[in-house]
Parts: C-alpha cells; structure tokens; sequence
C-alpha cells in the first residue's frame, strides 16, 4: 500500500444564489447604501421593537422636557467610510415583533414623515456614537406616554409604538454601517429633561432584547435586517436561485456575499473515478482557494472566516432540527441550522462543531481540511463499502460564517484561474484486496 498525492481532481466551481437569509435578532442593526462595482447597488434598513427600562421613573412636579434622542453605537462598517451618507429613523406602521423568523428579503410598512436624520462619515465618528435628534412631536408623544404610569410596561409601549426603522438616503454611495443591536445599554432612546432643581436627567427606552419567557418555545423575532441587491450592469445581473452560473461565465472566478445570499458551490464530480482504484483511504485532503479582487482594499474587507454547507441533490443547503438550551433557564427550543462540515478530528456526522476556515496573510489564501468529509463521501460512492460511515457526493457550498450579519464580500480564483486555482489536495492510498 503507498500513499498517492493529486492536485489535479477536477473540482467543479460556480456561484450560486440561495433563496433565503435568516436576519432575525441579528448582532446589528444594518443602515447604509453602496455601489459595488462586481455585486451592484447594495442597500440595508433595519427594523426593531423597543423596551422600556423595567425602573419606575419619577419626573418630579415641574419637569422641562428637552430632546428626544436616537442613540446607536457603530460597531461593524463596511463601504467607503470616508464618504458622507444619512440616517433617517421612521416610525414602524405594522408590527415587529412576531412568532417565527424575519429573512433579507422582508420589510415593514413605515411612517413615510422621518422623525430624525443625521448625515455624517462613519470614519469622523467620534467614540463611534451616532446621536440622531428626533422630532418634539414624538419626543412629546413618549413624554405623554410616561407621564401616564408610574412604571412603563412593554405592553403599553407596544400599545403606541411598534417600533423603529433605520433607512438610508436614496442617493448613498458611502457604506453599510452596522449599530449594536445586542444591547439595550448601547442602542436606546434618550429622553433629555431638566428636574425641579434644574439639572438634566434622563429616561432610557431601550432596543428590545431577543429573550424567552415562561411557555415559549422558541425567541419572538424582534427585530430584522433587509438586504438587497441591484446587480444591473454586473457579471450577477443574470443569476438566479439556484442556478449555479459557472466560473467560466464569471472570467474563471467565483463570488460570495454573506447576506445576499451569494456562495460558492463546489462539486467534486470525478470522485467516482477513484472506484477503479480500489478502495480509497484518504490520508489528508485539502481545499485551497484564494481572492483575486481587493485583496488589501480597506473598505472592503475580506470576510474573516468560512463555513463549509453541504448540499442536497437539489444543490440547497441541507437544513438539520437542532435543540437549544437557553442559559438560565430550562426552556428548550428546537430550531433549524445548516448542516455544515465539521472540524477535523470531530465526528463528521455530528452539528457542534462547525468547521471554520481562515485566511492567511502570508500565503493570501484559504486552506480547509476536508479529510474525513472526503473520506465519508468515498465511502458513500463506493459499492463495496459497507458501512454508515458514508456522504453524498451533493458538493458544498462556501459560504461567510457571518452569513446572517455581515456583507462583506469575496471573488475568488476558480479551479481554471490561470494564477489563483481553487484546488483540492489529495493525499491516499489504494488498500489492496489479498
């Protein structure tokens, strides 16, 4: 038995359109508009619910109410930072919060009068806090709220208010700017007031935490990001779900942006000659592919890691029940996940532990170890084996790890680039019948 190595297996390379991008209870909240010369005219607004403080407030006798403020912490951007763009926050016309999930494609009714603007480069942003003053009609409508109860509960506010939305100008070509959406410490509405002695005090109504209570099943959705694309004009402007357009089409390169919902497929359609080998022990496998386009571009960053998604015979994404375990309580909630190639030296089959594939500055690539994923789709290709440890030969899909919060993009080389070849490495050996 001697070990063989190849690098020449013909891996099939397209990009591809998946139809659906869960956005619910994302890490940000996503604004901004951009014109990518190979994606289009990318555009996000986000959508959230709010929650009061769980404090009882006391304004005193005489209270002089000031300014009601959008406050929002910036901590993702990506896009020309040094260009100026504009945020408008507009009242919500139907309700946010709901049972079930909210994906890219989805949107909200909303109050077409803005209560507030502010535009400004995220680059000057000082501390990375974005204040955004909002109308004294709304600021007094809050004010009439409160002043109502001695402690405003999430009921009555929902009674008034469904909620916010965050839009850009029509006109941006700047970035997407992403605010923190994970706590209500961060992202809040301020109520300036002066008190009975003169001094400014402040009520807080905060964004609306994703949580589950007491009979539940699952986290309500309680905010969402939309996320489209205008491919007009670009290599894109054809594709469509689920018809993988090949790297040929695409000047022997692949695309993949994480929110849009645009991967890389890969098929591996010549495994099946190693059949006339024998059987096939695969010692070590790997998949290299590196980017072609703005590489070291600081507005447009590379994404920082990748999953690996395994297809079915449709070419979509397998999605497996997983359960989860909420912390602090023993509620438990079932959910969907994609099933993706785990980390070598973990079960294959298993769902926890995910592989994550990095780049590397030094080489500018990126190298995944697909041994036993390799392995287990030999098995399943061979008639002579015949156990469970085995995988259809569907191919993958390379998709961004921060699939449902970021939108940074990547174009890499496809298997016939002339300089940047994705490639898989195999290294096995042909076990012999005695």
């Amino acid at each position: 038995m001697a070990v063989v190595f190849t690098d020449t297996v013909t891996v099939k390379t397209s990009t591809v359109l998946i139809d659906s991008v869960q956005t619910s209870n994302g890490a940000y909240l996503l604004v901004g508009q951009y014109n990518d010369p190979y994606f289009g005219k990318i555009t996000a607004k986000s959508f959230f619910a709010l929650s009061p403080r769980p404090v009882a407030h006391d304004f005193g006798s005489n209270p002089q109410f000031q300014k009601l403020t959008m406050v929002l912490y910036k901590q993702y951007a990506y896009g020309d930072t040094t260009r100026s763009q504009t945020v408008y926050v507009h009242k919500v016309a139907e309700p946010i919060v709901k049972d079930g999930r909210y994906y890219s494609f989805e949107s909200k009714a909303i109050d077409p009068t803005p209560l507030g603007s502010k535009t400004f480069a995220a680059k000057d942003i000082f501390g990375r806090v974005v204040e955004i003053d909002l109308s004294d009609s709304f600021r007094d409508e809050i004010v009439s709220l409160l002043q109502s109860t001695d402690s405003l509960t999430q009921e009555q506010l929902d009674g008034v208010l469904n909620g916010l939305a965050l839009v850009p100008d029509a006109g941006d070509d700047a970035a997407i700017l992403g605010f923190s959406a994970s706590s209500a410490l961060l992202s809040f509405l301020r109520l300036e007031y002066l008190d009975d002695n003169g001094d400014t005090q402040y009520y807080y109504i905060g964004v609306r935490p994703a949580s589950i209570t007491t009979g539940e099943t699952a986290p309500k959705a309680v905010r969402f990001n939309q996320v489209t694309a205008d491919r007009s004009g670009t290599a894109l402007a054809g594709v469509g779900l689920y018809e993988p357009v090949p790297e040929t089409s695409l000047g022997n390169a692949a695309y993949m942006q994480g929110l849009l919902g645009v991967g890389t497929k890969i098929e591996f359609p010549y495994l099946a000659e190693f059949h006339k080998l024998g059987l096939i022990a695969i010692n070590q496998a790997y998949l290299l592919f590196s980017p072609i386009v703005d590489v070291e571009n600081p507005f447009y960053s590379l994404p920082a890691t990748f999953h690996f998604i395994e297809l079915d015979a449709e070419g979509k994404p397998v999605k497996i029940p997983v359960t989860r375990s909420v912390s602090g309580s023993t509620i438990v909630w079932e959910d969907t996940t994609y099933r993706k190639v785990q980390t070598e030296g973990f079960d294959p089959l298993g769902v926890s532990q995910d592989m994550l594939v990095y780049y590397d500055p030094l080489t500018r690539s990126y190298n995944a170890n697909i041994t036993s994923y390799t392995q287990y789709v030999m098995n399943g290709l061979s008639a002579r084996y015949q156990g469970n440890a085995k995988k259809d030969n569907y191919g993958l899909l390379i998709a961004p790890s921060t699939l449902n919060n970021e939108v940074n993009r990547i174009i890499i080389g496809g298997h016939l680039h002339p300089q940047k070849r994705l490639h898989l490495r195999l290294f096995y050996s042909i076990i012999q019948n005695e």
